[in-house]
């Protein structure tokens, strides 16, 4: 968000490069992730050649499946969060880093001492929604442990969330009373979560 908000940089193009991922169907990424990471795939030789790593296929294998998982959540979710943050940095006030610069800063310690700071709110935000969308992750690790006819949370359930657990619980075993009473805990959890971190963010906010 920093690099973005930079006038110097062709802004049209990059943001919505960087925000394309957000938008890019779970089913298309769980598409492509199926042939860059599969056995002998291009992806896998890569990593085989350089960091070698076994040729085998990512989604099928654990430990692998869950840090495949892990950077494809990132990797498509990193754009939102960069909206937001880019959202907070055009809010700060330009007086700030000029009246910083008059009195010696320099761009490390702005960016410590405004920019920050200045971010809290967005912070708190960023916090707050992006572990509850943890809590609520469902489609990617789906998608991914379903690849070549696997099982939804495999292998050995290392790529199992919460969520997929409450769909297993309910749609797969028809045992809804638990999967119910799972869900209500979940939320408990989240709306905990939620008022700790706002107090913590009150005084910065």
């Amino acid at each position: 968000a920093l690099l973005l908000n930079s006038r110097r940089r062709p802004q049209g193009l990059y943001r919505p490069l960087f925000f394309l991922p957000y938008v890019t169907p779970p089913v298309a990424v769980a598409a492509i992730l199926a042939y860059l990471f599969t056995l002998n795939g291009p992806a896998t030789l890569a990593l085989v050649h350089t960091l070698h790593l076994p040729n085998v296929p990512w989604y099928a294998t654990a430990p692998y499946a869950i840090i495949l998982v892990g950077l494809t959540t990132v990797w498509m979710q990193a754009g939102f969060y960069m909206v937001l943050y880019l959202a907070g940095l055009q809010d700060i006030p330009n007086e700030l880093y000029a009246a910083a610069r008059v009195d010696g800063a320099t761009t490390s310690q702005a960016t410590r001492f405004i920019t920050l700071p200045m971010l809290n709110p967005t912070t708190f935000l960023v916090i707050v929604t992006r572990i509850i969308a943890t809590l609520q992750v469902f489609d990617v690790p789906y998608m991914i442990s379903g690849l070549g006819g696997g099982v939804p949370g495999g292998p050995a359930n290392s790529t199992l969330t919460m969520v997929m657990s409450l769909y297993r619980e309910a749609f797969t075993n028809f045992n809804m009373g638990h999967a119910s009473a799972a869900a209500f805990v979940v939320f408990i959890g989240i709306f905990a979560f939620t008022l700790v971190q706002r107090r913590l963010f009150r005084d910065r906010t």
